[in-house]
C-alpha cells in the first residue's frame, strides 16, 4: 500500500485535534482584545446594544490588562457553572475597576459567551461544556501571560 501524501503532517505536528480546535478557538476569541474594539455584525439584544456600543465607539483602545483578567474570571465562572459567583460579582462589583472598565469586562464576557455559544452549537455533541474550560487557560495565556511587563527607566 502507497504510504499516505498527509503523513508527514501527522509526524511533524501531534497535536489531538481537539487541542488544535481549542488553540484556534482561542485565538479567534483573543482578537476581540488584540483588535479591540471587535466587529460586532449584529447584536442578540437591543438592550445589550444600547448598554455597550458607547464603550466600543468610545475609541478608547485595547483593554487594560486588569479589565481581561476580571473579563477571564467571568468567563471561567460561566462555563464552569457558576452562577452564583457571577451573581455575586455582578451585585457587587469589588474589583477595583472604575466603571467603564467594569462595564468593558462585563462585555468581553459577555463577547466570549456568545462566541462560544455559536461554537458550541456548530460543533453540537463533539465538545462537552466541560472540554470548552481550557479555553480560559489558553486566553489567559495568550492576553495575560503574553503580556510583557512594563519596563521601569
Amino acid at each position: 500500500m502507497a504510504k499516505n501524501p498527509y503523513e508527514w503532517l501527522y509526524e511533524r505536528e501531534k497535536q489531538p485535534l481537539k487541542e488544535y480546535v481549542l488553540d484556534e478557538v482561542a485565538k479567534r476569541l483573543a482578537r476581540a482584545v488584540e483588535q479591540f474594539p471587535p466587529t460586532i455584525e449584529s447584536w442578540e439584544r437591543e438592550d445589550f446594544r444600547l448598554r455597550f456600543e458607547p464603550l466600543l465607539t468610545s475609541g478608547r483602545g485595547r483593554p487594560t490588562l486588569a479589565v481581561v483578567r476580571v473579563s477571564l474570571k467571568l468567563f471561567r465562572w460561566e462555563l464552569e457553572r457558576e452562577y452564583e459567583r457571577i451573581d455575586e460579582y455582578l451585585a457587587g462589583g469589588h474589583d477595583g475597576l472604575e466603571p467603564d472598565d467594569r462595564e468593558l469586562a462585563i462585555f468581553l464576557w459577555r463577547y466570549w459567551l456568545e462566541e462560544v455559544l455559536e461554537f458550541k452549537e456548530f460543533v453540537q455533541d463533539k465538545f462537552l461544556w466541560r472540554e470548552l474550560l481550557p479555553l480560559v487557560d489558553r486566553l489567559q495565556a495568550r492576553l495575560v501571560d503574553a503580556t510583557p511587563s512594563p519596563t521601569v527607566h
